[in-house]
């Protein structure tokens, strides 16, 4: 949606998006660098799209040992969070940050979509998590990861003046792991679990009488 634009004077193909635990290259400078990235606040007051009364959390943007792994075979660069190294490239840092969604301008990503209706759906907390320090002793299905802060860097994006046609970012709780939303549920919704609050929200209904966001286009 950032980059591949409609053709000039035509509307975006799609009118509905849903958009669980992520999107989680948003900006993989963050996620990879070393010294690590400041955490970021996921859903503060005030930003547009979040409910009203929302908790905030906080978490860091980098990634964890697995996916960290796979971003730096994807971008040819094995410095990604690597352990061993105080300090990334000048290089490193450029690269990584060209290759995400949220970049520096130089490739003119777009975040208006005056015609797609759009949900995110972010964990907040994990069903299982271990108690023990997930930096120290991780585990992919017992400690949360940084697709909610990627998410955050995403969707912070998106304001009053260039909201898409319907937007709201959802907090998920009880997670089925870091990115298992669809198990989750969503207080702001009256406690549903993400699946139906995804399923309200493309067809309609639900405890607050959603207007459905997928239309026929026929």
């Amino acid at each position: 949606m950032a980059y591949y634009k409609p053709a000039p004077n035509t509307q975006w193909w799609w009118d509905n998006v849903e958009m669980l635990a992520g999107p989680a290259v948003s900006d993989m400078n963050q996620g990879c660098e070393k010294p690590v990235a400041e955490p970021i606040a996921v859903c503060p007051p005030g930003q547009w799209g979040c409910p009203a009364g929302n908790n905030s959390w906080q978490g860091g943007p980098t990634f964890v040992p697995t996916a960290a792994g796979w971003v730096g075979k994807w971008t040819n660069d094995n410095t990604c969070a690597n352990p061993s190294l105080n300090q990334t490239s000048l290089a490193s840092d450029q690269r990584w940050l060209q290759q995400s969604i949220v970049d520096d301008g130089t490739n003119n990503p777009v975040f208006t979509y005056p015609h797609t209706a759009m949900a995110g759906w972010l964990c907040r907390t994990l069903g299982n998590q271990q108690q023990q320090s997930c930096i120290t002793n991780y585990h992919w299905n017992t400690c949360p990861n940084e697709s909610s802060q990627q998410g955050q860097i995403f969707f912070q994006n998106f304001t009053q003046s260039n909201s898409p046609a319907s937007f709201n970012l959802y907090p998920v709780d009880n997670c089925n792991g870091p990115e298992g939303v669809l198990a989750g549920t969503v207080a702001a919704l009256q406690g549903v679990t993400g699946l139906q609050g995804v399923e309200y929200d493309m067809a309609g209904g639900g405890p607050h009488n959603q207007s459905p966001q997928c239309v026929h286009p026929h």
